[in-house]
């Protein structure tokens, strides 16, 4: 076994963190700390992928699509960790000696696991998956900050003028109700799906990556089609059944970030079906 994985494996933080809070049970009442809410069913989560993972390990060499999973969950405990720090140093010694000596060793482990790439890693991918993985990620990104910077601040405002004037525009609220819709369900996970192409960039965990990458398609497309129609729309006028308007400025600003929400769907869709 590699040995910086032997060593993540090694230590079993849960036994060590029931045992503490056993032990010193009487301060942390009293302090009023609740470590049950994160912390424990956390930890839990953690350790129960520990050891199918040492199970795993009998049988043969592991691969960075084995250590995936527990790459997922080291990274929330890692913050659930940090965030009791705070609470932990009002406590009185030696329970906050103690109880900081195991949150730090939780945080210094999932930094361990975020960074940890198996030797094999580099053979995993072709050139053709890494050329693939990298355009993905990029516009993943780019489609992600597009919605969250810019057409989700200008939707409410579009929907309002529409709505106002839906005598001259009927068709417009239904198309940007769409636009919404698509968008909330699709754009949000397009950020953290680009945090994973980034590490499968390096070798980590490329066939996750891939499962969710294909399992995005549908939305990407509904997405790109929502944003289609309304760039559509827009770019004929009312007496053509178009919503073209020159009196509201965030419509337009709507019209050039839905084309641009179309090249990067259009490139993630034909990337995300080169992976193999």
């Amino acid at each position: 076994m590699d040995t910086k994985l032997a060593h993540l494996v090694q230590v079993d933080h849960r036994r060590h963190w029931k045992d503490l809070k056993t032990k010193h049970a009487v301060a942390i009442k009293a302090a009023g700390l609740n470590f049950e809410q994160k912390l424990g069913p956390s930890l839990d989560k953690y350790e129960t992928q520990i050891e199918a993972l040492k199970r795993s390990a009998n049988k043969g060499e592991l691969t960075n699509a084995q250590i995936g999973p527990i790459k997922l969950l080291a990274a929330p405990l890692g913050r659930i960790a940090e965030g009791y720090v705070e609470q932990v140093k009002k406590l009185p010694d030696p329970a906050k000696k103690e109880l900081l000596g195991l949150l730090t060793a939780i945080e210094a482990d999932c930094k361990g696991w975020e960074h940890l790439v198996l030797p094999a890693a580099a053979a995993e991918m072709t050139e053709a998956q890494k050329e693939a993985t990298k355009i993905i990620t990029h516009q993943l990104a780019k489609l992600g900050d597009t919605w969250a910077n810019n057409i989700l601040k200008r939707l409410p405002s579009t929907l309002g003028y529409y709505e106002a004037n839906t005598v001259k525009y009927p068709h417009a609220p239904a198309i940007i109700n769409d636009l919404l819709q698509k968008g909330r369900a699709t754009a949000p996970q397009a950020r953290e799906l680009s945090k994973m192409g980034a590490l499968a960039e390096q070798g980590q965990n490329y066939p996750l990556f891939k499962s969710r990458a294909k399992a995005m398609l549908v939305g990407l497309k509904a997405y790109h089609d929502a944003a289609k129609e309304y760039h559509d729309a827009y770019a004929k006028s009312a007496q053509n059944g178009g919503i073209k308007t020159d009196k509201f400025i965030d419509s337009h600003a709507l019209f050039g970030y839905c084309g641009d929400t179309i090249d990067y769907c259009n490139d993630i869709i034909e990337a995300i079906n080169k992976l193999t």
